[in-house]
This record gives C-alpha cells, sequence and structure tokens, in this order.
C-alpha cells in the first residue's frame, strides 16, 4: 500500500489535498498559460495528477474565475486569468496559499521548458490575447519573445 504525505490542514480528505495541491501548483508555474503535461511532469511519479485529474483541476480554477482553459487538437491548455483582474475582483488565491504578488510573479516568468512553438500555439489560442499582450509590454515582461 502507497502513503502519500501530504499535508491535511483544512483539508476534509487526502484527495481533497491532492487537488488543491495540484491547484497551487498549476498557478506556481511561470507563465500566463501552461500545458496539462507540464503540470503532470511537475508531480514526481508517486503524485501525478492523470489527464483527467488534471483536467478537472483546470475545470475547477476556472470555476472560481482563476482562469479557463480548453483543448486545441491533441492538448489541453490552462490559460491563467490576467492578475489585473484578480487585483480588481474577489479571488479565491488566499484559499490555495497563494498571494496576488506571487501569482503575479509567476505570471509574468518565462516558462523556458515550454517550447516556441508550442508557446506560439497557446497564445494564438489564447481568449484574452491582446489583453494580455498589453499587460506583458506594460510590465516589461519579455516571455513571450524568442
Amino acid at each position: 500500500m502507497i502513503v502519500f504525505a501530504v499535508e491535511t490542514r483544512g483539508c476534509s480528505n487526502t484527495y481533497g489535498c491532492l487537488q488543491r495541491r495540484y491547484q497551487e501548483e498549476n498557478l506556481c508555474l511561470p507563465g500566463p498559460f501552461c500545458n496539462a503535461k507540464h503540470v503532470y511532469n511537475s508531480f514526481s511519479s508517486s503524485l501525478r495528477p492523470g489527464p483527467q485529474v488534471t483536467e478537472q483541476c483546470f475545470q475547477e480554477l476556472a470555476n472560481e474565475s482563476l482562469g479557463s482553459f480548453q483543448k486545441v487538437q491533441k492538448s489541453t491548455f490552462f490559460y491563467k486569468v490576467l492578475p489585473l483582474t484578480l487585483a480588481t475582483s474577489e479571488h479565491h488565491l488566499g484559499a490555495l496559499n497563494l498571494s496576488l504578488e506571487d501569482y503575479n510573479a509567476n505570471f509574468l516568468k518565462k516558462d523556458d521548458l515550454l517550447p516556441s512553438s508550442q508557446r506560439d500555439k497557446m497564445l494564438e489560442n489564447h481568449p484574452q490575447e491582446d489583453e494580455l499582450r498589453a499587460y506583458l509590454h506594460q510590465e516589461g515582461a519579455l516571455i513571450l519573445d524568442e
């Protein structure tokens, strides 16, 4: 039997704690978007979420207005909500042990593990592409450049 060492503070069950941990990791990955495979690979093999669990986490984050997700061909992308939106609305980052400042810092980081072809594909399918580009330009983030 495998036992996972998961912090259970504030969780009603281990499954709920894992779900919350997957959501936290998704929002802490660098950049304004990520794909399901990147989330999957960010965990050790013993805690790795499957594709259905990852999609469920994406959906739960979308339900909490923390982003949106869509399938493009065989890939599933999660688009984080712009930090400006969170600054002017009620959000649930605190429930995920994440401050708005940390969220913004992660949002503005370049994901060096994301190939430029996939980054371009994710960007062209972004539901707020123009707003994203404007925000990144305003903040001086060079994450969309080669």
